[in-house]
C-alpha cells in the first residue's frame, strides 16, 4: 500500500465503482464520459490513472480533484480517518 495506512481503491470506490483488473482495480472514469473503463487503481503504487483522459494522481490529488478540497483539506481529511471520508 505504499506508505499509506489504506488501499487508495477505498478511498476511489466511495465515488466509482471498481471491479478488480490484473494487479489492480478499473472503473470508469468520474472525470469525463467514460464507458471503456478507463480508470485504473494501483494499491502497490498508491495511485490511479485514467488512460483515456490522462487524469491522475495519488489520494490526496484525487480528493482535491473530486471533491474540490484544497491539499491542506485533503491531506487533513487523510489523516482523520484514514480513507478520505
Amino acid at each position: 500500500m505504499s506508505g499509506t495506512a489504506f488501499a487508495i481503491s477505498e478511498l476511489i470506490a466511495r465515488d466509482v465503482e471498481l471491479k478488480p483488473e490484473g494487479d489492480g482495480w478499473r472503473g470508469d472514469c468520474p472525470f469525463h464520459e467514460d464507458r471503456l473503463h478507463g480508470l485504473h487503481v494501483s494499491d502497490a503504487v498508491g495511485t490511479y490513472m485514467c488512460f483515456s483522459c490522462g487524469r491522475s494522481g495519488n489520494a490526496v490529488r484525487w480528493l482535491m480533484d473530486r471533491h474540490g478540497l484544497s491539499e491542506d483539506d485533503a491531506i487533513a481529511h487523510l489523516r482523520n480517518d484514514g480513507t478520505g471520508t
